[in-house]
């Protein structure tokens, strides 16, 4: 599918994030809406404007019904991502939502903000299911694990904190940033790894990829760029950085590829021992 540029009508989009199935755009726009697209026709669908303030972090449910929102009224929302319509409104933060995310089954709805609190939601209930306050400021970013029996959450003292789901037990702690951290991700699982890895980028400068097993470990250091975001791509490539040309690293060759460039290692994946030195 061809990449569209989309004219979101705003000067800036905060936040944005794809429909499961990859066919729907959500943005979260400079005017406090939140705008659906046809990804292959550019086409609106709708658009939200009931927030009062700016909308941070938007989320997915896994089927794709459900859209939640982060704004900068303490609210969490969720809302029927065909209709519009809103489905739940969901008040406890005391200061503004800088993330959202969906459990893989769909069942959960983790919240961070300002307040240094996250929760977690029953997002068909519309109510809170458990509260975590972990010392260090601002949380800024939440991602469940690949099974979704794990949370992590991290912020502005740079400590990355996995905790079990639904329970809310303290895990582990992952350090070694020195600046805030902005964006974690979950790896779908790679190669070589005794689980799922956790990507984090930070305003220090550095990209991490950490072992999430019984014994966490850092795996490897990348250097991206301060303030930017972090995800994983299917096949095992991974994008950092906060401007649309991005810098790419290879999670199996721990190497910098440009957009468009051949990748080495990819044929290489399925062939890896499964202890092969990274």
């Amino acid at each position: 599918m061809r990449d569209r540029e989309m004219n979101v009508g705003t000067e800036r989009v905060w936040a944005e994030t794809f429909s499961p199935d990859g066919t729907v755009l959500a943005t979260a726009n400079d005017d406090d809406s939140v705008r659906l697209w046809f990804r292959a026709t550019g086409r609106n669908i709708r658009s939200i404007t009931e927030h009062r303030g700016r909308v941070r972090s938007l989320s997915f449910s896994p089927d794709g019904t459900l859209l939640a929102t982060g704004c900068d009224d303490k609210l969490v929302r969720v809302w029927d991502a065909d209709t519009g319509a809103l489905r739940a409104r969901l008040p406890g933060h005391a200061d503004r939502v800088y993330a959202v995310s969906f459990s893989p089954d769909g069942t959960l709805l983790a919240s961070a903000g300002n307040d240094g609190a996250a929760y977690l939601w029953d997002p068909q209930a519309g109510s809170p299911v458990l509260r975590l306050e972990p010392p260090g400021g601002r949380l800024w970013t939440a991602a469940f694990s690949p099974a979704g029996d794990v949370l992590a959450t991290a912020g502005d003292d740079g400590v990355i904190r996995l905790w079990s789901v639904p329970g809310g037990t303290l895990l582990r702690g992952l350090e070694g940033h020195a600046g805030r951290v902005a964006a974690i991700a979950f790896s779908p699982g790679v190669p070589g790894s005794a689980g799922p890895l956790l990507a984090s980028a930070s305003d220090d400068g550095t990209v991490r990829l950490w072992e999430t097993a019984a014994e966490p470990a850092l795996r490897v250091t990348l250097l991206g760029t301060s303030g930017g975001w972090a995800a994983f791509a299917a096949d095992g490539r991974y994008k950092a950085d906060g401007a649309m040309t991005g810098e790419f690293w290879h999670v199996i060759g721990s190497c910098r590829f440009e957009p468009g460039e051949l990748d080495p290692y990819l044929p290489a994946i399925t062939r890896l021992p499964a202890d092969a030195p990274f």
